[in-house]
């Protein structure tokens, strides 16, 4: 299966993560070699790498709420499974606070945004307790996969990642 993912960076400040493009490709391979049944052949994701200001104009727009957020994901419309899979915004201020928060390097988490936010746009959710569990097994599993430890295992509880499908 090949899938085209296209990385914008629209903050430079991302940069200090190192090679994002690397770094996403790796995530989203990952997380298809886990769930890529779900995946149109060919298909077409976009990442875009923004400031807080950005994505928190995105969520007010989108979800209606007035503030920034670590990750949003904007789906395809309802039965398109390719060529477009759909967006991924991350907001560099946000993810870098909760990353140095955890004690978590900036790349290992940005991989779990991304990680996280494909499993949205492929039909994951936490809107229930069942479904929490189900999609932090996957991300737990997919990020064992790429060499990061468990997220959920210090301070960063599935609820508050406040991500959107």
């Amino acid at each position: 299966m090949t899938i085209v993912v296209d990385v914008e960076v629209a903050d430079t400040a991302w940069l200090a993560a190192g090679d994002v493009e690397s770094l996403a490709q790796d995530a989203v391979a990952a997380t298809l070699r886990r769930v890529g049944t779900r995946v149109y052949p060919d298909a077409e994701i976009s990442i875009r790498l923004c400031n807080d200001d950005e994505i928190r104009s995105l969520n007010l727009a989108w979800r209606n709420k007035d503030k920034a957020t670590n990750v949003l994901s904007f789906p395809a419309p309802a039965g398109n499974r390719g060529p477009l899979l759909g967006d991924i915004v991350v907001a560099f201020a946000y993810v870098s606070e909760e990353a140095r928060e955890a004690g978590r390097s900036l790349r290992d988490h940005l991989s779990h945004m991304i990680v996280h936010g494909l499993l949205h746009l492929l039909g994951f959710d936490h809107e229930s307790a069942v479904d929490a569990e189900e999609m932090e097994g996957l991300e737990r599993r997919i990020l064992v996969d790429l060499g990061i430890d468990d997220p959920y295992a210090g301070t960063m509880p599935v609820e508050n990642l406040s991500v959107s499908s």
